[in-house]
């Protein structure tokens, strides 16, 4: 396939970090989680980056050259958030970015690459996020969408308005209509059968065992739905 955009890559990274982001809520349970502090600085970093490459696609404020780089940044960190079933010794939850690919890629989307079929997954992701009773307004998944629209709106860090993923769901579709970012179907050869591709995700859930990927289970089949209806 085609290599990614900066936008497709900052949007991938985006949805790797929004996945880490619920691991760390399911994990710790935390209703006051800091998602930029020096505790995760490999996610402050990350999304860093990301706001860097979204604020200046919509603005044009910087040159290719440097967009590229924070892209690249913004790929490097993020990718030293996935997870991919273990740990040690330990099994742990995969991110659902890699469930999503290892269950579904190349087959059904033999379009575009890992990146491009991230980014069109991404809105899906948020989507799917938002219409779910445990997440739509969690404090800290709403502390992760204002810190990300706020940047883009240009709001002062110290007074941002408060956003949910119903707004980040929007921000985001927009990113990807403005930088004519490849949509999910777009990625597949023929129209996709969503019913193939759910069963895919419980025969790749079961290859590996049926709980790797924890809590997350219920989000993939949701995931694909949304995406594929933008």
């Amino acid at each position: 396939g085609t290599g990614a955009s900066v936008q497709e890559a900052a949007l991938a990274s985006l949805a790797i970090c929004l996945d880490h982001v619920l691991f760390r809520i399911a994990s710790s349970n935390e209703q006051t989680m800091m998602i930029q502090n020096n505790d995760d600085p490999i996610l402050g970093a990350a999304l860093d980056s990301v706001k860097h490459v979204l604020t200046a696609a919509s603005s044009s404020s910087d040159d290719d050259e440097l967009m590229q780089r924070h892209a690249i940044s913004a790929c490097l960190h993020a990718g030293q958030l996935l997870r991919f079933g273990v740990d040690g010794q330990q099994q742990i939850p995969r991110s659902m970015p890699i469930a999503l690919a290892s269950a579904l890629l190349p087959r059904y989307f033999p379009h575009g690459n890992l990146l491009t079929f991230w980014a069109a997954a991404s809105s899906g992701m948020c989507a799917a996020l938002a219409q779910h009773s445990a997440y739509h307004d969690h404090s800290v998944l709403m502390d992760f969408a204002s810190s990300l629209v706020a940047t883009n709106t240009g709001e002062d860090g110290d007074h941002l308005t408060h956003y949910s993923l119903n707004i980040l769901y929007e921000w985001m579709r927009m990113r990807q209509q403005e930088e004519r970012i490849v949509s999910l179907a777009g990625l597949a050869e023929g129209a996709p059968d969503v019913g193939a591709l759910c069963g895919a995700l419980g025969s790749n859930r079961a290859l590996l065992g049926g709980e790797l990927d924890g809590t997350h289970d219920f989000l993939l089949e949701d995931i694909v739905r949304f995406s594929l209806n933008q």
